[in-house]
């Protein structure tokens, strides 16, 4: 039996996890592209299927956008200021951004 861990059945038919990857993604994407819709096709060599992802704001609001904001100011603002590629980079550099503890 063909295993989608992204995808459920509903209805006879296959659709994307609202907590998988590809969902995120594709909200994400309609979000910044100022769109209402995606076609999402998923295509294996037996069958293949499309489905309708309209953009859904509240997901925005209460699963994304607060943890893109937390990356952009945390994490890329600051390589985008001071640079640390080419720099020294062990492991001890890296630093959890609400902490001094450092990620291993």
């Amino acid at each position: 039996m063909l295993q989608l861990p992204n995808w459920i059945m509903k209805d006879s038919s296959i659709i994307v996890k609202r907590n998988s990857n590809y969902y995120f993604q594709v909200i994400g994407q309609l979000h910044i592209t100022k769109r209402e819709l995606c076609y999402l096709v998923v295509y294996t060599e037996k069958w293949t299927t499309v489905e309708k992802i309209y953009y859904d704001h509240t997901f925005w609001i209460q699963n994304m956008s607060e943890k893109l904001m937390s990356f952009y100011l945390n994490c890329l603002l600051p390589e985008l200021v001071d640079p640390l590629y080419g720099k020294r980079l062990l492991i001890s550099d890296i630093r959890d951004p609400d902490g001094d503890q450092v990620i291993r």
